[in-house]
C-alpha cells in the first residue's frame, strides 16, 4: 500500500467486514477493544466460529498462536473462496479457478473437461452443448466455436467469443479507471503512478495481473477517450482533449514531457497564448484558444463510440472484437422470420459441412453411398442431393415455375445466387425469392405440403397473414401481384404554401452540405424580411465531419450574424427535423455536437428565437449557397438578388413559395 494513497484498513461488503492490522500486540489489542465496544453498544455479538484471520506469507506456529489467544478466532490460509471467487495472493493459476470451472460446468452438465484455461473450458463446453452427444459421446463438431463466433454478415452463427467479452470488460474496467474519483481508483494510481501518469506507465514484472491486464488494454481504449475541458484537470500532455490528440505527439520526442495539467496553461480564466506558443505549433495554440473556457463545472470524459458519450459494454466489444471479411449470402441465410434451425442448415449447406460423400473425403473417409432419390445409381454429393438429383429437379421445377424462374441446376450454390439476385417486384416478392430456397432444401418428406407451410408461415410473420389452403401458385400469385416497390424520383413537386410565422419580421434559412468523396463540407444561408426581401445570404466552408454538423454549424453562424446585425423578431428555419429537435430539445444530443448546440440555444433563448422545420423546397437558397461555399476557400456574404450564384427560377421559385400569400 502507497503511503502517499488512501489508507485502507477495512474494506465492508453486505455484512461481511474484513480489517487489516499489523501483527504487533498493540494493534492487535486496540482492534479487539474497538470489536468488544461495538458488542456492548449495538448489543450484537461476533459469531467466532465464523471469524479467522489471515497472515500475510510464512508465519511462525508462535506468532500464529500467539494471534489466535490475542484475538480467540481460528487461523486460516489463503486462497479461499468469498462470494464464488477465489481470494489469492500471488500469481493467478488455472487451480485456482479450477473449482469454480468445475462446478459451472457440473451445475450446467455434469461432464468432465480438461484442466485448461477457464475460458476455454467453457466454450468447450458451449460447443459440445451446442453439437450435442449420442451414445454419451460428443459428436463430431463440423465447425468449430471460433469460426461460429462471428455475426451473421461476417459468416458466423451470432454467438460471441469470451475472450472478446473478457476484452470489453477490460476495457469498462480502464474506463473507470480513468474516469471516476473513487477509492479503488485512487488506491490504483497511488501504488502504480506516485510520480507517472497512467498513459505513459510502462509495465513492470512485479505489478499484479489486475494491473498488467489494465495496461494491455490501455493503447486500444484511450483511442475513443476524450477529454471536454472546464476546470483543466486533465493532463495537457497525454490526455486527448483537442482535435489533434495526443499533444506529445506534436513535439520533438526527445523532450522530457511531465504531467503538466491544462489549468497551468490559463491566466485569469483565459488562456496564456505566450505560454502555449513557446511549447506547440502556432496552428494547435489558435486552435486551443478558439476553445470556451467553462471553469464552474469539471472536465467531462467521453466515449466516443456512443451517440451520448457514456460507455457501454455494447460499444466496447463491437469495436474490439475480432473481425473479418463480409459474407455475400448472410443477409438471405439469416432472413427474417427464418427458424434458426433452417437458417443454421443452410450455413453449414454453403460452408460444404454437411455429411456426404465428397466432404468426408476431406477427412480421409471414402464411403460408398449411393443416392436413395434416383432411379440410377450415383455418388452421394452434395450438388447431386441438392441440384443434379432427380428429386431436386422436381421439387426446384415446382417452386420455379410459378415465379417464372428458369434455372440449370448443376451446382447448389449457383442456384441459390440465381434466387437471391433476382430482381424482385415488391417487397413480398423479395422475401419469398429469399426464403423458399432455405425452406426447400431443409424439407425431406411430403416436399410440397411442408414447403408450402413453412412459406406461409414465414411470410406470414412478416407481411399479412395467409390462409392455410392457400396453394404455392396462390402464394407466389400474391406476391407477384402485390404493389410495387416504392422508387423515389427526382420529380420536383408542386408549389407548396406554408403560412409566415406570427410576431415574426426576419426569417434565417439555413443549410449544410457534405461531400464524402471530396472531403469538403460547406454552410450557407440567407436571411429575408416578412415581405420576403433578401437582406443578405451566405456561405462560408467549414470542416468536413458529418451532414449534421454541417447543418448545425450553418445554423450556428447565421445566428451569430443575426446577433451582430441586431435582428430581432427572427425565426430560425432549417430542413433537417433532427437537428430541429435537437435545438428544441426534443432527442438526445449526441456528444460531439453537445457544444455547438450550447451556443446555439443559448442565443435562441436570449434573443427569443422561434425554431421550425421547412420543406426543402423552400430551403432552396440556403441549400445552393451551402453547395456554393464547397468551392470558397473563404466566407462569402451577398447582398443582392442578383448576385446569388445560382439559376435565377430557383430564387423565384423559393420566394413564390413561402411568401406569395402575403402579396
Amino acid at each position: 500500500m502507497s503511503k502517499n494513497g488512501p489508507q485502507i484498513n477495512h474494506l465492508c461488503y453486505a455484512d461481511d467486514l474484513i480489517l487489516f492490522s499489523s501483527g504487533e500486540r498493540k494493534s492487535v489489542k486496540l482492534l479487539m477493544k474497538v470489536l468488544r465496544d461495538y458488542e456492548e453498544a449495538s448489543g450484537q455479538e461476533i459469531n467466532k466460529d465464523k471469524t479467522n484471520f489471515y497472515t500475510y506469507g510464512i508465519q511462525s506456529r508462535r506468532n500464529i498462536r500467539r494471534l489466535h489467544r490475542w484475538t480467540g478466532y481460528k487461523h486460516a490460509k489463503l486462497p479461499f473462496t468469498y462470494l464464488g471467487c477465489p481470494i489469492y495472493t500471488g500469481r493467478k493459476t488455472c487451480n485456482l479457478f479450477s473449482d469454480l470451472a468445475t462446478k459451472f460446468l457440473n451445475k450446467a452438465g455434469g461432464w468432465q473437461v480438461p484442466l485448461v484455461t477457464i475460458m476455454k473450458q467453457i466454450e468447450m463446453y458451449f460447443s459440445n452443448s451446442f453439437w450435442g452427444k449420442k451414445d454419451d459421446k460428443n459428436k463430431y463438431h463440423w465447425s468449430s466455436w471460433e469460426k461460429m463466433s462471428y455475426p451473421y454478415e461476417e459468416g458466423g452463427v451470432g454467438f460471441k467469443r469470451l475472450s472478446d467479452i473478457f476484452k470489453a470488460f477490460a476495457t469498462k474496467r480502464w474506463w473507470r479507471f480513468r474516469t471516476n474519483d473513487n477509492l479503488w481508483a485512487r488506491f490504483l494510481k497511488a501504488k502504480y503512478c506516485p510520480r507517472s501518469n497512467p498513459i505513459s506507465k510502462k509495465k513492470n514484472s512485479k505489478d499484479s495481473n489486475a494491473w498488467k491486464t489494465m495496461l494491455n488494454t490501455r493503447a486500444e481504449a484511450e483511442k475513443y477517450i476524450i477529454w471536454r475541458i472546464a476546470e483543466g484537470k486533465v493532463l495537457f500532455w497525454w490526455d486527448t482533449w483537442t482535435a489533434f490528440g495526443l499533444l506529445n505527439q506534436l513535439v520533438n520526442q526527445n523532450l522530457k514531457l511531465g504531467n503538466n495539467k491544462v489549468n497551468e496553461y490559463k491566466v485569469d480564466g483565459a488562456w496564456d497564448q505566450t505560454k502555449l506558443s513557446e511549447v506547440l505549433p502556432q496552428q494547435v495554440t489558435h486552435a486551443i484558444t478558439q476553445q470556451s473556457i467553462n471553469t464552474n463545472s469539471k472536465d467531462k470524459a467521453i466515449w466516443t463510440l456512443n451517440n451520448d458519450g457514456n460507455f457501454s459494454i455494447a460499444s466496447a466489444f463491437k469495436q474490439l472484437r475480432q473481425k473479418r471479411d463480409i459474407m455475400t449470402q448472410s443477409k438471405e441465410i439469416w432472413s427474417k422470420g427464418l427458424p434458426f434451425k433452417i437458417s443454421f442448415f443452410m450455413w453449414r449447406l454453403i460452408k460444404k459441412n454437411l455429411p456426404f460423400d465428397d466432404t468426408l473425403t476431406r477427412f480421409g473417409i471414402q464411403p460408398d453411398t449411393r443416392c436413395t432419390c434416383c432411379r440410377v445409381d450415383k455418388q452421394e454429393t452434395l450438388n447431386h442431393v441438392f441440384a443434379r438429383s432427380e428429386l431436386a429437379h422436381r421439387i426446384w421445377k415446382i417452386a420455379e415455375d410459378p415465379l417464372g424462374i428458369k434455372c440449370r441446376h448443376q451446382n447448389v450454390l449457383t442456384t441459390l445466387n440465381h434466387w437471391w439476385t433476382k430482381k424482385p417486384a415488391n417487397a413480398m416478392h423479395k422475401a419469398l425469392l429469399q426464403i423458399s430456397p432455405s425452406i426447400k432444401n431443409t424439407t425431406d418428406a411430403r416436399i410440397r405440403q411442408k414447403l408450402l407451410f413453412q412459406v406461409k408461415v414465414t411470410l406470414g410473420k412478416v407481411f399479412s397473414r395467409m390462409e392455410q389452403e392457400w396453394s404455392w401458385e396462390v402464394v407466389c400469385d400474391m406476391a407477384l401481384n402485390r404493389a410495387p416497390m416504392q422508387i423515389h424520383q427526382n420529380t420536383s413537386p408542386g408549389p407548396i404554401r406554408t403560412e409566415m410565422p406570427e410576431h415574426s419580421s426576419y426569417i434565417l434559412n439555413t443549410d449544410g452540405s457534405c461531400s464524402s468523396s471530396l472531403a469538403i463540407a460547406g454552410a450557407g444561408g440567407v436571411v429575408r424580411k416578412r415581405n420576403g426581401e433578401m437582406v443578405m445570404a451566405f456561405a462560408k466552408p467549414i470542416q468536413f465531419l458529418t451532414n449534421n454538423s454541417s447543418e448545425i454549424q450553418a445554423a450556428l453562424y447565421g445566428l451569430k450574424w443575426c446577433r451582430m446585425a441586431n435582428i430581432t423578431n427572427l425565426t430560425l428555419q432549417l430542413d433537417s427535423l433532427f437537428v430541429v429537435q435537437m435545438i428544441i430539445e426534443k432527442c438526445k444530443v449526441p456528444w460531439n455536437y453537445q457544444r455547438l448546440l450550447e451556443e446555439i440555444k443559448t442565443i435562441v433563448h436570449q434573443r427569443n428565437i422561434k425554431v421550425v422545420r421547412c420543406f426543402r423546397e423552400e430551403n432552396m437558397v440556403a441549400d445552393a449557397m451551402s453547395k456554393h461555399a464547397n468551392s470558397l476557400d473563404q466566407e462569402s456574404f451577398i447582398y443582392q438578388e442578383r448576385e446569388l450564384p445560382t439559376k435565377q427560377s430557383a430564387w423565384e421559385h423559393s420566394k413564390w413559395i413561402k411568401w406569395d400569400c402575403f402579396f
